[in-house]
């Protein structure tokens, strides 16, 4: 069952310029997204999985802590696709993506 932010996202998605090519089905679509979004250093991906994903700019703090998150990330899997992985999924969990009652 999908939330009516994630449905409306998931559709977005599919209809985005930014992506070509087939999108999976919401359960993998953390990893085809976290291939997807452009970003050589840490900051750039960062920066660009914000507006991607919850379509707005990081705050400062925000930044602070997803560099950190992802310094610690990297001690423990030292693979930056994984890492990437895992910011995707800490965003897709964010309060501004997920509807709270």
């Amino acid at each position: 069952m999908f939330t009516p932010l994630i449905s409306v996202s998931y559709s977005l998605v599919h209809q985005s310029v930014f992506f070509r090519g087939p999108v999976p089905e919401i359960s993998g679509i953390r990893f085809w997204l976290a291939g997807a979004i452009p970003g050589k250093t840490p900051d750039a991906f960062i920066r660009n999985a914000f507006v991607h994903v919850l379509a707005r700019p990081a705050r400062e703090e925000e930044l602070a802590a997803c560099r950190e998150f992802w310094d610690r990330q990297m001690q423990e899997l030292k693979d930056d696709k994984r890492v990437r992985e895992s910011l995707v999924r800490v965003l897709f969990n964010h309060n501004d993506f997920v509807t709270i009652r």
